[in-house]
């Protein structure tokens, strides 16, 4: 092989590596950064049933819509605290069940 085989040879593979399509792990050294796009933006999961998990959670999808809490009357009602309470603890469950929070 001469040295222009070897050059297109690499050229190849590192192309096939820089597609779009990994079938390995990606691995990033310590201190290195993901940088996007400011027009345009990002998305990681395109779709809502693509999974994601953070922090070695299992991969879920995404999760179902909080309720905005309901607005307070200014007077201690019991069923305002406990719709209060549900939102919060909807939360908590959507950020540990991606992996967000322990």
């Amino acid at each position: 092989m001469n040295e222009e085989q070897i050059r297109q040879l690499i050229r190849e593979e590192m192309s096939g590596m820089l597609g779009y399509v990994f079938s390995k792990h990606i691995r990033i050294l310590d201190g290195r950064n993901i940088q996007t796009g400011r027009t345009t933006g990002t998305q990681i999961g395109t779709e809502t049933s693509q999974k994601i998990g953070f922090f070695g959670k299992t991969p879920a999808v995404q999760q179902d819509s909080i309720a905005a809490a309901p607005s307070m009357s200014g007077t201690y009602v019991q069923s305002e605290q406990v719709a209060q309470c549900n939102r919060i603890t909807n939360l908590i469950t959507t950020l540990r069940n991606l992996g967000l929070i322990a």
